[in-house]
């Protein structure tokens, strides 16, 4: 079976992980990397000229992107004849190539979306009226079902994210290394604004030995989590390394999961570290309560971090029940065989 993944393809990116599991469940695959067809070869989304250009074509050339990525999706579509095009979000594929690549191939078409369809920072006009395009929608958190239903997608569902054991596994660190990346608490995320729910927790875990890797970070108005700044956003496997070389991996969710878990809920339990996370609904579909700790407020995550930092056993027990548990049952291989298992192919 043949698979166009349409996709951004970096390490760290959904596309990539998807593309390997695909791979490994023995089916055929080629990626376009939509955003490189529209940014140009040398796009990388931290990279300061990437984001620079980007943001100039989004503000006045929304017709020449619409152009590029169009004609890139129909040209790769017709000469590879997929049996089925899988597309990772695609904010920037129009409406009107979704529904022309009926016209020059039979394949079923899906989308998988690991933002919010509806939030202005991580969708677009052309996404949302492309859902009724699709013949089938999955998104990462449940509680967009019903709104992208309303916007035509008929067939919508909910596909959760994932790790990839592949990279996100334990690392083998020297002395010197775990001094240089570890801390007692870690949290690897972008800076999102002096008031945002992880800037907040950042503020109140500062008195603790507290290292932060994300963008933005070092111009924080607040100078405590200046200090902490340890470097930009890490992917892979150097992620991989500093949440080893971590007693404890803070994860706080964006403001669009209100009830689905990000990726760094099963990235970080992968790497063998012990996980604090902030409460979702859907939190313990995944894990049992001896698997995961969860943390309700700001207060309520400083009491477990000094409990569990002076209870190094309880916390790697914890760590390696948890570790288990995505491995066997949350990885992206997963997931690919559950998405594939809907369309009845």
């Amino acid at each position: 079976m043949r698979v166009l993944l349409v996709a951004v393809m970096h390490l760290g990116s959904l596309g990539y992980y998807c593309d390997k599991a695909l791979r490994e469940l023995g089916l055929s695959v080629n990626t376009l990397d939509y955003r490189r067809v529209a940014y140009g070869a040398h796009y990388h989304p931290t990279g300061k000229w990437g984001i620079l250009w980007s943001r100039i074509l989004k503000k006045g050339g929304r017709a020449y992107i619409a152009e590029r990525v169009s004609n890139a999706l129909l040209s790769e579509a017709g000469a590879m004849q997929p049996d089925i095009i899988l597309v990772q979000k695609g904010e920037l594929i129009p409406p009107s190539a979704i529904l022309r690549l009926k016209d020059i191939c039979n394949a079923t078409t899906a989308v998988w979306h690991s933002d919010s369809p509806f939030d202005v920072e991580t969708s677009s006009i052309e996404l949302v009226q492309s859902l009724q395009f699709y013949d089938y929608a999955f998104v990462f958190d449940p509680y967009y079902v019903p709104a992208m239903r309303q916007a035509g997608a008929m067939r919508s569902s909910y596909l959760p994210l994932a790790c990839d054991p592949g990279v996100h596994r334990p690392s083998d660190l020297s002395a010197s290394m775990r001094r240089r990346l570890g801390s007692g608490v870690c949290f690897v995320g972008n800076y999102q604004g002096a008031e945002s729910k992880r800037t907040r927790l950042m503020a109140a875990l500062a008195k603790y030995d507290l290292r932060i890797w994300g963008s933005g970070w070092n111009k924080a108005p607040d100078a405590r989590l200046r200090e902490k700044w340890s470097g930009t956003a890490l992917y892979g496997l150097d992620m991989a390394q500093v949440y080893s070389a971590s007693d404890i991996v803070v994860n706080v969710h964006h403001r669009q999961s209100i009830q689905g878990c990000n990726m760094r809920t099963f990235e970080a339990p992968a790497c063998g570290a012990f996980t604090l996370t902030d409460r979702l609904s859907c939190l313990y579909d995944f894990f049992s309560p001896d698997e995961i700790v969860d943390y309700s407020d700001e207060a309520d995550a400083c009491s477990k971090v000094e409990y569990y930092l002076a209870h190094p056993d309880a916390r790697m027990e914890i760590a390696k029940r948890c570790q288990r548990r995505v491995v066997d049952n949350h990885t992206y291989r997963h997931r690919m065989a559950s998405l594939l298992s809907t369309f009845n192919l």
